[in-house]
């Protein structure tokens, strides 16, 4: 099966990761959903998208939710 989709980490975020290639909207979707949430309540930043690699647009960016 082809890998079609990859997570990486924004350039903003405080946390970055390699990029990590997936063949599946939903395996991708929740990898960067993981390591977004993993940083909940925390006083920085954690962005991750999720890129369609077939037509080169980022299609979803997940953030943790940052404490107030």
């Amino acid at each position: 099966m082809k890998l079609r989709y990859k997570v990486w980490s924004d350039s903003e975020s405080k946390i970055q990761i390699e990029e990590i290639e997936f063949v599946t909207l939903k395996e991708a979707s929740d990898c960067a959903s993981v390591y977004a949430h993993l940083h909940d309540g925390k006083d920085y930043r954690a962005i991750f998208h999720v890129e369609d690699m077939e037509i080169g647009e980022t299609i979803e960016t997940c953030e943790n939710i940052i404490k107030e």
